[in-house]
């Protein structure tokens, strides 16, 4: 199986478009052609997961928090990413990261983590309002040329989908007219005079991430000197409601502030939990945003959260908990995300196709919280 189709698979549950507009998902290093047959998933790109990954014999790292995101001044071999990157290139192993989009994805990374505390009715707390990063794609050919505009979308790779449809395409006829002037070539017509071709209109769907590739594959099999092709973003209703930052659910019964913190210790295998804000006596309805997600603690207060549940709250942060009156738990980045090995093996383990190719899938043990407690 190529690098490429496993990527789809991903995309297919946290699309590239979900994420953050800071954030740098998607191939980080390597090639979309190499094929796969042992694959490494992890939370942080190190040099022990690399090192695991060259032992295992693995050609492709799948990583939650991406390896760059900023661009490159240079390479130094003498320094800790230029060695990382010269043991990939190396060993021919390829990274690929799923980040914010797998945070906002439905059956991602917050989802995971409010289905192991048994949190039923999760919905996000910041729903996803902008587009869903899909988008119609229109043009116009003559009728001799249909077949060539059809086989240029058809053989895209990776393929345009629409869910577990490919090769989806709608069209109908009509009349297209133009008059070329004196500096055009026209395909159909001569110049200076007002000419009306047969012509049908093809429309498609594809995600952002596709669209400049269906663009280029429509104008290279487009006959027209100036072909007309119109792009539309599309909104999903249905995602919007599934998929966003955060989430917030219900206990299926309340427990006493106390059981809780016991409770929630033993589910993320954590030691110690940083506690802001006044604690509630019960806990029935609870928020979450893994990782840094102390810009979300009002919209869990908004929601009527008994509780918020996130990583890397600073001293302003505890602050504004206290003011608010909202109690924020504090699990670190590392404890609440420690999970998207898992997440990330999981949405691979779904995949029928993926199963049939008997791809081994190694969830990393070298990924260790950066802080000790002393």
């Amino acid at each position: 199986m190529r690098t490429a189709e496993i990527f789809k698979i991903i995309e297919e549950t946290a699309p590239l478009s979900l994420a953050e507009t800071w954030d740098n998902p998607g191939l980080q290093l390597g090639s979309y052609t190499d094929e796969v047959s042992r694959i490494v998933t992890c939370l942080d790109l190190t040099d022990k997961v690399i090192k695991e990954a060259i032992a295992s014999k693995a050609e492709l790292i799948l990583t939650h928090h991406p390896m760059f995101f900023e661009g490159l001044k240079r390479i130094d071999r003498d320094r800790y990413t230029g060695k990382m990157i010269q043991m990939l290139l190396q060993n021919s192993i390829s990274v690929y990261a799923a980040h914010t989009n797998l945070d906002k994805a439905h059956g991602g990374l917050n989802d995971y983590v409010g289905n192991l505390l048994g949190l039923k009715e999760l919905t996000p707390l910041l729903p996803e309002k902008k587009t869903a990063g899909y988008y119609k794609v229109v043009t116009f050919v003559p009728k001799t040329h249909l077949q060539n505009i059809l086989s240029g979308i058809q053989s895209l790779d990776p393929p345009l989908l629409l869910g577990d449809y490919k090769d989806c395409t709608f069209r109908n006829e009509g009349i297209g007219t133009f008059t070329p002037l004196e500096k055009a070539q026209p395909f159909i017509g001569e110049h200076h005079r007002f000419t009306e071709v047969e012509e049908i209109k093809i429309e498609t769907m594809v995600r952002r991430d596709q669209l400049e590739a269906a663009l280029i594959a429509i104008k290279e099999n487009h006959p027209y000197e100036e072909a007309v092709i119109d792009v539309f973003p599309l909104e999903n209703r249905h995602l919007a409601s599934t998929q966003g930052l955060g989430r917030i659910g219900k206990l299926k019964e309340s427990m006493i502030y106390s059981q809780f913190i016991s409770f929630l210790k033993e589910r993320m295998g954590l030691q110690v939990i940083r506690e802001c804000g006044p604690a509630p006596a019960k806990v029935r309805k609870v928020a979450l945003c893994t990782g840094s997600g102390s810009s979300l603690m009002l919209a869990s207060l908004k929601q009527g959260a008994d509780l918020y549940i996130t990583g890397d709250m600073k001293h302003h942060d505890a602050q504004r908990a206290y003011e608010n009156g909202i109690c924020v738990l504090d699990c670190g980045h590392y404890g609440t995300e420690k999970f998207a090995s898992e997440v990330l093996s999981q949405i691979l383990k779904k995949d029928k196709m993926f199963l049939e190719k008997g791809i081994e899938v190694i969830s990393s043990h070298r990924n260790a919280d950066f802080f000790n407690i002393i």
